[in-house]
């Protein structure tokens, strides 16, 4: 049975409890506002209720929202569903649009999905409706993770197309604290007995495999990442981030940096040669190899991974998965670890260098020492075999500073400095072939 250190719970045995037992009760969030307003640090609520995970979900009960109730986007436009332009008074409950996408339940409790040829999902990244399922009938059954104090029994407000009912909609403090109604009555002698943890919800296969589907990791399955990686042993969610704040809107979510722990220098492996100092190590090590609304190319998702570990072989995503009835799921070792394979890590960027094309080949045979000063070349910079007037033409057409050094935009740069200059130039008419 699988346990992930420092989130102390079995996933197999708690993947179906709803909430904690507990004497207390679901208060709602607006009473611990008035005790965290600025504890244990300022700004603390305020800057929770900036987060992500209080708008997982958001209760319209057919009003219009304000324009100010998202507190990074603007009220979503509604689609057309079934030929007609929807209303808020057709909107029960908005899902998500805090930052990937935005869905809409109806007054029902049912998704709106809308006919076959229909949009009905928001993406906020391209402002675009894309199709959500079209044609089919959903129900709501996603509160297990969208909400707080959640209960798999009955249909909340009695509408038919909801499985279950809520205290408070979204991950609200009592969420991952617990109920807090006797907690709130005497703070320091009773404290919240405790909630979900991240893994509760940041999962996707109870079996904690990495589903992976259309070219992308599946979305919400970060503790899945985390648990196959090199860092599963020494680190848990929060020793990177705080729960109470946004990483994608950089709100003060990220608390640690890989430099923290991974100082470089030419001699220990985590160095950044000059031509690529200003590239961040997430950059490759956490390439957004997951996908929850928009794929930006056929390497770049919309979510970070959680693996770390590159590859340094020639292996493309499609073919490092396995099937199991028809699922396929990202690959491990005997030990359980993955690796981050070069077309995310590598081609996610470099595909969009049009000149400048790299091969998951080209990709592989750079990779096997990024992190060590390059022996120089001979003057070959367009790696063709021979030294003549082309590589000369290189040098001359890319003089000046450059970054990150070949394969990219910069080739000319022979001795990998980060800058096209006479060393450059004298490496080629020395080794003229």
């Amino acid at each position: 049975m699988l346990t992930i250190k420092g989130i102390g719970w079995s996933v197999l045995a708690t993947v179906g409890l709803a909430t904690m037992a507990s004497g207390q009760e679901y208060v709602g969030d607006a009473l611990c506002s008035g005790c965290h307003a600025d504890s244990p640090s300022a700004d603390f609520f305020a800057g929770y209720m900036r987060s992500g995970h209080p708008w997982k979900l958001f209760h319209t009960a057919g009003e219009t929202p304000a324009p100010d109730t998202w507190p990074h986007t603007v009220v979503p436009p509604l689609p057309v569903i079934e030929g007609t332009q929807l209303a808020w008074s057709d909107v029960e409950y908005v899902i998500g649009n805090y930052f990937w996408k935005a869905r809409y339940v109806a007054r029902d409790g049912y998704i709106h999905t809308g006919l076959e040829g229909e949009t009905a999902q928001w993406n906020l990244a391209t402002e675009e409706f894309v199709p959500y399922h079209p044609g089919e009938l959903r129900s709501y059954n996603c509160g297990r993770c969208h909400t707080t104090g959640f209960d798999p029994d009955g249909q909340q407000g009695g509408l038919e197309g909801i499985a279950g009912t809520w205290a408070q909609p979204g991950i609200r403090c009592e969420a991952c604290h617990g109920p807090a109604s006797e907690h709130v009555v005497d703070p320091t002698g009773t404290p919240p007995p405790g909630g979900k943890t991240c893994a509760e919800c940041h999962f996707r296969d109870a079996e904690f495999r990495m589903p992976w589907k259309s070219g992308f990791m599946r979305h919400h399955q970060q503790s899945e990442d985390l648990s196959h990686s090199p860092h599963s042993a020494a680190l848990d969610c929060m020793s990177c981030h705080n729960p109470h704040r946004s990483v994608v809107y950089d709100d003060g979510g990220n608390i640690a940096h890989c430099t923290d722990c991974h100082g470089g220098n030419p001699d220990n492996g985590y160095f950044r040669v000059s031509g690529m100092a200003s590239i961040d190590c997430k950059e490759c090590h956490m390439p957004y190899m997951g996908k929850s609304a928009v794929a930006f190319n056929e390497f770049t998702g919309d979510i970070r991974g959680h693996i770390f570990s590159v590859s340094t072989e020639a292996i493309a995503a499609a073919d490092n998965v396995y099937d199991v009835d028809g699922t396929l799921f990202w690959n491990q070792d005997a030990e359980g670890q993955s690796i981050v394979t070069l077309d995310y890590a590598c081609l996610g960027c470099h595909a969009d260098i049009p000149d400048v094309p790299i091969t998951l080949e080209g990709a592989a045979a750079y990779s096997v020492d990024i992190h060590t000063t390059h022996a120089v070349p001979a003057g070959d910079v367009d790696d063709d075999g021979v030294i003549d007037f082309v590589d000369l033409l290189t040098v001359l057409a890319n003089w000046g500073p450059c970054d990150p050094p070949p394969p990219a935009e910069c080739a000319g740069d022979a001795n990998y400095d980060g800058a096209v200059d006479f060393v450059d130039l004298l490496l080629v008419l020395a080794n003229w072939t």
